[in-house]
């Protein structure tokens, strides 16, 4: 999905008033009309394109929400195996250890470099090694932590992790070695500043689902605007036939009747007419 926050922020309104304009036209004003963009004019509107128009929006807003949810929750995994990582540099740095101690911890910081690295992906270019084309971090098949992500997605807070410390991190040369270990010198710092860009990125999510929960309430406004405009509408479409059904079935009990009647003295006839 490459609907952007900037997309459903400028499209909500735009259905909003529409569906207002025409509310006023079949109602009586509600708190909801109190807005000052609403006018009190009556506007031509297509009640069905305008509920297809808000159906779109509103399973934009979810699509955007869901993406953002599950981009959260993969830096809650990462965030977990970033703390995974500094307590066996710890470990690795505070000896005293022996050599099948840190050949253990060494084995275990590898690892979880590797979980981090599936989750982010990226190409060779971009973090060395084997290039990662179908990263863990994806929504709806697109990756959730690289710069190169499809249009739309910075709209849903999404975070490039292929750069700064956690791309050092995750970094490995020709031949797949990574080229921070559990006894380098810098690895605390490395790790420090990863954790950094996810806590910051989780923040950078936490404000974009709070403007697209807005837009959703917006788009259900807007959505219970059109559905109470519609009503009325159907039943004035229902009303309009059942007055020209009564009418065709007066006009032919009329017919019938003067039929019937046609042997009659012409003044009958009249009088029938008459009534």
């Amino acid at each position: 999905m490459s609907v952007s926050l900037n997309q459903l922020s400028g499209f909500t309104p735009l259905n909003l008033s529409v569906a207002r304009g025409a509310h006023h036209a079949h109602r009586a004003p509600t708190a909801v009309d109190s807005d000052p963009s609403a006018s009190g004019d009556a506007v031509s509107v297509n009640p069905a394109g305008t509920s297809a128009t808000l159906q779109a929006a509103a399973g934009g807003v979810q699509d955007a929400l869901t993406a953002t949810q599950t981009s959260d929750a993969y830096l809650g995994q990462i965030a977990g195996q970033l703390t995974g990582l500094g307590h066996l540099a710890t470990l690795a740095r505070n000896g005293p250890n022996s050599a099948a101690d840190l050949a253990q911890y060494q084995q275990e910081f590898s690892a979880l470099q590797d979980q981090i690295r599936s989750a982010i992906g990226g190409s060779a270019s971009e973090i060395g090694g084997a290039a990662v084309d179908s990263p863990v971090g994806s929504f709806q098949g697109s990756a959730l932590f690289g710069a190169d992500t499809p249009s739309g997605n910075a709209a849903f807070g999404q975070v490039d992790l292929r750069q700064g410390s956690m791309l050092q991190l995750i970094s490995q040369d020709d031949s797949g070695a990574y080229g921070l270990n559990v006894t380098s010198p810098n690895a605390p710092s490395v790790i420090s500043g990863a954790a950094q860009q996810v806590v910051s990125g989780r923040a950078a999510l936490q404000s974009t689902q709070t403007q697209l929960g807005r837009a959703a309430a917006e788009v259900q406004v807007g959505q219970q605007n059109q559905n109470s405009v519609i009503s009325p509408l159907a039943d004035a479409a229902a009303a309009g036939q059942s007055v020209q059904y009564i009418r065709f079935s007066i006009l032919g009990d009329l017919a019938t009747a003067l039929k019937a009647q046609g042997g009659q003295k012409p003044s009958t006839v009249l009088n029938l007419v008459g009534s």
